[in-house]
């Protein structure tokens, strides 16, 4: 991955993970309990 890429991975990271979240089609992003880590920014999701 670039680092322009990963630079922009890192300022919509919450987005993201929201996004996985609540508009998935699986239910392990809404249903599960998962740690996302990036380098910088942590995110958890608990059911």
């Amino acid at each position: 991955m670039s680092s322009a890429a990963w630079a922009q991975l890192e300022e919509t990271f919450l987005q993201r993970v929201h996004s996985l979240i609540h508009n998935s089609d699986f239910d392990f992003w809404r249903n599960g309990r998962f740690l996302v880590y990036s380098g910088s920014q942590l995110a958890s999701h608990k059911d």
